[in-house]
């Protein structure tokens, strides 16, 4: 997720450039709404590209400013 924040929102990236990010994971955040995929895949069944939905830039952001605000938890 830093690594798509990085990037920005609705900004696509290769799905091999993310790191401990597997179809499990991407399911997780596909059902919260904070990713989504493009219907192309490879032939291992990975998605080509990935990006961070704005809902999911919202999501960071309030957890960030959360981290921020409680330091200690």
């Amino acid at each position: 997720m830093d690594y798509l924040m990085a990037h920005g929102a609705e900004v696509r990236v290769d799905w091999y450039a993310l790191k401990d990010y597997g179809h499990h994971t991407q399911q997780k955040l596909e059902e919260r709404g904070f990713v989504q995929a493009s219907s192309e895949t490879d032939r291992r069944g990975h998605p080509d590209q990935i990006w961070l939905t704005k809902a999911g830039a919202k999501a960071m952001r309030d957890q960030r400013a959360h981290r921020d605000k409680y330091p200690c938890l």
